[in-house]
């Protein structure tokens, strides 16, 4: 598992944090919420997801990068 694992479960509407995120600066763990809340609407990858996620965190691809160091 890496170490920003995160996920949802859509059968219990359940979110899911790796203990390890806590590491990361703020902004990096807030992209990872947001990104995990998305789920909750757009169960994939796709465009409208990542819209979903530009809504909240206009940033977000700045964000994504602080979990890569």
């Amino acid at each position: 598992a890496r170490m920003t694992e995160s996920s949802f479960k859509a059968g219990k509407n359940r979110l899911s944090f790796s203990l390890y995120l806590m590491a990361y600066p703020a902004a990096a763990i807030e992209y990872v919420v947001v990104h995990e809340l998305a789920h909750i609407r757009h169960h994939d990858h796709s465009p409208a997801f990542y819209a979903e996620v530009e809504r909240y965190l206009p940033d977000w691809r700045a964000r994504r990068e602080l979990l890569k160091n």
